[in-house]
């Protein structure tokens, strides 16, 4: 076992004052004694692949293929059963563009099978079970190895390198997640010396929580911070609107689980004078993809898993910038491997055919969020994505936080939280009402609205579109 396991074990029950004590001696062990010998194993594997030719490292993907649906099919109920019922050997999947023979997965397959997912060769007792956000509506569930995170800490360090980032990198975070000083006394921040994290409280965004969460980044000096960019965005709000500038530099920050916006990326980067990067991940561990750090597309790592861009009629799309929605196939996940797992996000292949960085890796363009939910409805049935929604305006200097609300086609009111406490006048909420019903050219008719705050869900996450429709009438 890691150190780092076995110090989680007892993480908890130790004092909050004592881990920060003890935490400086935790960080003068080597890395590879910290992390143990299952992130040794990976970070070697993944190493060695790394330096292999885009030729021989395609081969090394379509073995770890191959691998995987035969196990799948001798240890897991569902696709022994799948696999005969349409007459398909598992031998005749041998590389990539195979995968076509096997249906696809859908969630609601997953959700009432789930047990038929688990390998035999696996008990529920020593597995990870972890659920999704159910950022669809339909929250999901799902077991993993044990050794699974740390193996993605693995793909996780050597993507964050790229942007200077160290394992024993500090961080403000800006999640969902409960805190302990936050659970137990009900503070708005904490420094935990042995994550070597920043946590503050992003369900209450206030102008004083958000000076005191200034005061507490200039005196832990997080190297790069890391979160929900609806959080980071209204935190920037306020660092601007300050009578000071904050005597803090991040090296960065990573964007996580939101669809970030163009304007959102670049007022961001112009207040901390650092790099925006975004993250692609998913809970249920079949896709990992981060922006490359010549250009803000995604490189897909191929041995984590195998991603497919796919039409409405379920047909593979390979033309670069033609939109469809994302599959995706893990690779590490023996315990319940899912195959072909439809994820609902958008996006494409790269039009370009290499990337600055000289990188073999096949490439993401931006990924919208979930094909249900970014989008709204114009009064003649139109789908309106958020992407088409983005201008330069001065709209955004007026506006701290905002959300489109849908009930009605054609109609969605703009819900705007003012600038650091400031009311936004008639004339500023007109101006936000016609700068949006001119982009959509009155396919949609905004009305902008002032509220004192905009909710985050449970999970802390902010959806700029709050869709109220049934989209999928539309689509």
């Amino acid at each position: 076992m890691s150190v780092i396991n076995k110090i989680l074990k007892s993480y908890t029950k130790i004092p909050l004052w004592a881990t920060n004590l003890l935490a400086p001696v935790y960080y003068m062990i080597p890395e590879n004694k910290r992390y143990g010998s299952v992130y040794n194993r990976e970070m070697a594997k993944l190493k060695r692949i790394e330096e292999l030719s885009a030729e021989e490292a395609k081969k090394e993907k379509d073995e770890a293929l191959e691998q995987l649906v035969a196990y799948a099919y001798e240890h897991v109920p569902y696709y022994h059963e799948l696999f005969d019922s349409i007459g398909l050997s598992p031998t005749e999947i041998k590389e990539e563009k195979d995968l076509v023979k096997i249906p696809f997965l859908t969630k609601e397959i997953l959700i009432n099978n789930r047990e038929k997912f688990l390998s035999d060769e696996f008990d529920k007792e020593d597995l990870v079970y972890l659920t999704t956000s159910g950022s669809t509506g339909t929250p999901t569930g799902f077991y993993v190895q044990k050794e699974s995170p740390m193996r993605e800490r693995v793909y996780c360090n050597c993507m964050f390198k790229d942007f200077g980032l160290k394992p024993d990198s500090s961080r403000l975070v800006m999640r969902g997640k409960e805190f302990w000083a936050q659970k137990s006394k009900g503070k708005n921040w904490q420094w935990d010396g042995f994550k070597r994290e920043l946590s503050i409280n992003i369900f209450d965004m206030t102008p004083d929580n958000m000076e005191e969460y200034c005061k507490a980044i200039e005196k832990y000096k997080p190297d790069f911070a890391y979160g929900y960019m609806s959080a980071m965005y209204t935190l920037c709000k306020y660092i601007a609107s300050r009578n000071k500038k904050l005597k803090h530099q991040f090296k960065g920050y990573m964007a996580i689980s939101e669809t970030v916006t163009n304007e959102q990326r670049r007022f961001v980067e112009s207040v901390i004078n650092a790099r925006v990067f975004s993250f692609y991940g998913m809970s249920e561990r079949v896709i990992i993809a981060s922006e490359c750090k010549d250009s803000t597309e995604y490189h897909v790592q191929p041995m984590y898993g195998i991603v497919e861009i796919i039409d409405e009629d379920d047909n593979v799309i390979t033309q670069p910038g033609v939109s469809g929605e994302i599959a995706g196939t893990g690779l590490l996940n023996y315990a319940m491997p899912l195959i072909r797992y439809k994820m609902g996000d958008i996006s494409s292949w790269s039009e370009k055919e290499t990337c600055k960085c000289g990188s073999y890796k096949k490439r993401l363009t931006s990924v919208q969020g979930r094909k249900t939910k970014d989008v709204l409805i114009g009064k003649d049935n139109d789908v309106i994505s958020l992407a088409s929604l983005e201008v330069h305006s001065e709209i955004y200097d007026y506006m701290a936080r905002y959300q489109f609300v849908q009930e009605h086609k054609g109609k969605v009111t703009v819900k705007a939280v003012a600038v650091n406490g400031n009311s936004l006048t008639k004339e500023k909420l007109q101006k936000i009402s016609e700068v949006f019903t001119k982009r959509t050219n009155g396919k949609i008719v905004f009305t902008a609205e002032e509220t004192d705050k905009i909710a985050p869900k449970k999970n802390g996450k902010l959806s700029i579109i709050d869709q109220r429709l049934d989209v999928s009438e539309y689509l």
